[in-house]
């Protein structure tokens, strides 16, 4: 597997932001393209209505027009924001303000085996994920780190009732039910 280097992290934590803040890093594209995470979204505040007011939505990194224009076509300009990509320090401590990183991959044999980079530093900022993806390589190791839950990009409400599960515990001001082991985790410092 890739890993992640520990000395890209900050030594202290930033304060996560106060909004029920998802983010996503790296590039949007036609294989993985906005309008599915939209479908998680709606079914997502569809179950909890409040949190349409407190949810945020930060996806950083290269993408399309067609991806403005589905954000903009579905009315999802108040909770979806386009970041352009960040310096690689800055990125990092935008993972650690985060309440959920979201991972996505096409619903496919070949998205199946992808196990992208970034996921290891999902896995060392410790937050909860939520994979958007097909059976396979990521979700394997999201479920057995325990550090998110998964919906196959084709299952919205499973998608939505995952990010329900995180919100209540956002608003209960309690820890997230969800979050990786950093001991499990630090295997895949790169040193280790």
């Amino acid at each position: 597997p890739n890993g992640y280097d520990e000395e890209d992290f900050p030594p202290q934590s930033p304060p996560q932001d106060p909004a029920f803040l998802i983010v996503h890093m790296g590039q949007l594209n036609p294989e993985r393209p906005v309008g599915i995470l939209l479908d998680h979204l709606e079914a997502f505040f569809s179950m909890r209505p409040q949190a349409r007011a407190a949810c945020r939505v930060e996806l950083i990194g290269p993408r399309y027009r067609e991806d403005e224009i589905e954000v903009s076509r579905r009315g999802a300009e108040g909770s979806v924001r386009f970041i352009d990509a960040l310096p690689h320090h800055e990125a990092i401590v935008r993972l650690l303000s985060a309440r959920v990183l979201l991972l996505m991959e096409q619903e496919s044999a070949r998205g199946a085996l992808v196990l992208p980079g970034k996921v290891f530093e999902y896995l060392r900022a410790g937050r909860p994920i939520l994979g958007v993806l097909p059976r396979g390589e990521a979700w394997d190791l999201i479920a057995g780190l325990g550090a998110g839950r998964c919906a196959l990009p084709s299952d919205p409400r499973a998608g939505g009732a995952h990010l329900a599960g995180l919100f209540d515990a956002y608003q209960a001001g309690g820890p997230p039910p969800v979050a990786p082991d950093r001991g499990a985790v630090a295997r895949f410092e790169r040193r280790a």
